[in-house]
């Protein structure tokens, strides 16, 4: 129901499922792998995927094409040729510039919306949400402990991957450290 930003669903939805119960379903050891999935997954929905996040962190990012022209000392050269610059300063992954982040400008609607979860104004934002699916994905192994019998537990992958997907398309996975704790967890 609230898949595709429904808003009226998802103002609905998050009066019956408020963000922290969500969290303690999908990281209570005691529930079905099936149960913690589908509290992830609506997490994600309810929470996430949802206004005020935009993709990218709403930042400029390059086009699918670029065409570059190349600058010439030529006089009948058309002048309107030019090579854009895309980027003055060298790029390290380690800046804070580097990936594109979930930020909320002060003139946004969300910005002083009584709901914590709306108008939290930076990438931390969803810092419980990330730990929980970086803790899903980190408990397979470097194996991938998915086991093609066990359709729960792998459900249980699945949404902690989706999850992550989600953080990162919407720029709360944005830093070069967040990004190490996924992909090499202690």
């Amino acid at each position: 129901m609230c898949r595709g930003r429904s808003n009226n669903c998802i103002n609905w939805l998050e009066n019956s499922f408020s963000y922290d119960m969500l969290l303690n379903m999908a990281s209570n050891p005691l529930l079905p792998y099936n149960c913690k999935a589908a509290s992830m997954e609506l997490a994600r929905s309810i929470y996430v995927d949802r206004f005020p996040q935009f993709t990218h962190g709403d930042g400029a990012s390059l086009p699918h094409k670029l065409w570059l022209f190349h600058d010439s000392d030529n006089d009948d050269a058309d002048k309107r040729s030019v090579t854009p610059v895309l980027r003055q300063k060298p790029l390290s992954l380690s800046s804070e510039d580097a990936f594109p982040t979930f930020f909320l400008s002060l003139y946004s609607s969300a910005y002083n919306d009584p709901n914590p979860v709306l108008s939290h104004p930076d990438h931390y934002k969803f810092y419980l949400l990330r730990k929980l699916y970086n803790d899903t994905i980190s408990s397979f192994g470097y194996s991938g402990r998915i086991i093609h019998d066990d359709a729960d537990f792998n459900r249980l992958g699945i949404a902690a991957l989706h999850g992550q997907q989600a953080l990162l398309l919407f720029g709360f996975q944005s830093t070069y450290v967040k990004l190490k704790e996924l992909c090499e967890p202690n």
